[in-house]
């Protein structure tokens, strides 16, 4: 379908409308598993009424069934999104990457970069089980995010110690008086909201601004030491003595945003869970997802709770063996000496990972945006009107399309004249007949004849001297 889609750009189609019709391909998908576990829920409640009424003894298996989908509903929508995407990636990488190349060129990738963000897939943004895979629990609760006033507080530190580097805040506070989006047929504006605050109604336009602090990789030039040192010795050795020192202390000047991002977490008691948060990633599993929250092992490997604690918190009472516990606690050592070092390191993975986040729920805001202007029809009726107003966009697959030799590939506008036509129509004018009729009845008439019967005609111009005359 979408290698089909791209060849269109040869006929009928632009670069932007294919980037653009892409995107229905990804809604569909999110539309389909999401309606599709709605339906299961609905019918199996269904089920439950009958059930009740005749008295049968399979409603409490049906209740439970209920029960076990609505409580893991945000995981399993997940987890069936994410096997599609997995999916839909190898194929673009084995197939499509090089007709995108050939055809869309390189300025199509960051689209790409959209449709295949980690939160794009999730149901719940927040959700601290998704957090520790992808990113840094910054939870202190299982689902209550705090990631707004981590945010907050970064980009003040940055605006008062680099003030001459300018970036647009992530949430602007001025937005509140705008008229905001229409359409939310996913829910995506509404899932970001407590993360990018409203989003204002963009209309025909969509656009998505970036900043320096959205790139992740920034802030690895940004800190890093050995690079830093290395460019003041040769400012040293090129400028002299002066210049190293008024280096050195601008280079301190920059290390401070480090200093005040640790005693920024010590305040709000995030530093021992995010240093764990990294350690957290490498142990956790989709079997541990069944049995405790991410939040409670982080806390443990934190050193915040202890292992009784701990324990209690399990579901459904499981135990770990002996060697698991050993291994815990050893982890639990290394996350302990980790915050001990006190190392640099650790806060710029930190803001790092900070960075990659606001990225992508920017470009999660962008998705939902132009999904909220593709509309999936199934419905007979609004496919037949859809086309008969000429907004109906199909994605046949390769087996789908068929040869039409009559089909209308491009239009061309050819224009005819006539030698001495000046001439012609003041004698014609002289004897008050009509020279748009004369020319339309000997010269135009008779070439559209042709043109119609070879099948040529696919368009009108305007001769110069008689607009209304068709060539």
């Amino acid at each position: 379908m979408m290698t089909v889609l791209i060849h269109r750009i040869k006929s009928d189609l632009s670069r932007n409308e294919i980037i653009l019709l892409q995107f229905a391909v990804y809604r569909y998908i999110l539309e389909s598993t999401k309606n599709t576990l709605d339906n299961l829920i609905a019918t199996l409640r269904g089920k439950l009424t009958e059930s009740r009424g005749a008295k049968s003894g399979k409603a409490l298996n049906i209740q439970d069934q209920i029960f076990w989908l609505s409580k893991h509903y945000n995981v399993t929508l997940s987890s069936v999104n994410r096997q599609f995407f997995d999916l839909l990636g190898f194929v673009e990488k084995k197939h499509l990457q090089a007709v995108r190349r050939q055809y869309l060129e390189s300025g199509g990738q960051i689209y790409l970069d959209i449709l295949y963000s980690p939160l794009l897939r999730v149901a719940n943004l927040e959700s601290s089980n998704f957090l520790i895979e992808k990113y840094l629990l910054w939870n202190r609760e299982q689902d209550d995010s705090l990631f707004p006033g981590l945010n907050a507080e970064v980009e003040a530190i940055f605006r008062d110690v680099l003030p001459d580097h300018g970036f647009d805040p992530l949430v602007e506070r001025r937005q509140t008086g705008n008229q905001l989006e229409i359409y939310d047929d996913l829910g995506g504006l509404s899932a970001c909201k407590n993360l990018l605050g409203p989003a204002p109604d963009m209309k025909n336009n969509i656009s998505e601004s970036f900043s320096w602090l959205d790139h992740a990789e920034n802030f690895e030039h940004l800190f890093d030491e050995v690079k830093l040192q290395e460019i003041g010795q040769a400012v040293r050795k090129e400028s002299g003595i002066s210049a190293g020192w008024q280096f050195k202390k601008q280079y301190k000047h920059l290390m401070s945003i480090l200093k005040r991002i640790k005693k920024m977490l010590e305040e709000k008691k995030l530093l021992q869970q995010l240093s764990a948060s990294y350690y957290t990633r490498k142990k956790w599993t989709r079997h541990l997802a069944e049995y405790m929250e991410a939040v409670s092992l982080c806390r443990f490997l934190g050193g915040e709770i202890k292992f009784n604690e701990f324990q209690k918190r399990l579901h459904r009472g499981y135990q770990f063996t002996p060697a698991e516990v050993k291994d815990l606690n050893n982890t639990a050592k290394l996350v302990q000496s980790e915050i001990n070092d006190n190392d640099d390191e650790e806060f710029v993975r930190f803001l790092s990972v900070l960075s990659q986040y606001r990225l992508h729920l920017k470009y999660f805001r962008f998705a939902h945006r132009v999904f909220n202007r593709v509309n999936i029809l199934e419905d007979e009726d609004q496919i037949r009107l859809s086309s008969q107003a000429g907004t109906l966009y199909q994605l046949p697959m390769a087996s789908e399309v068929t040869d039409d030799e009559n089909r209308i590939v491009h239009h061309a506008i050819l224009k005819a004249d006539v030698r001495g036509s000046t001439t012609v129509t003041d004698e014609l004018e002289k004897k008050d007949l009509n020279p748009a009729s004369y020319f339309s009845l000997r010269f135009f008439g008779p070439i559209n004849n042709v043109w119609g019967q070879q099948g040529l005609y696919r368009g009108r111009c305007c001769h110069p001297e008689f607009p209304g005359v068709r060539a």
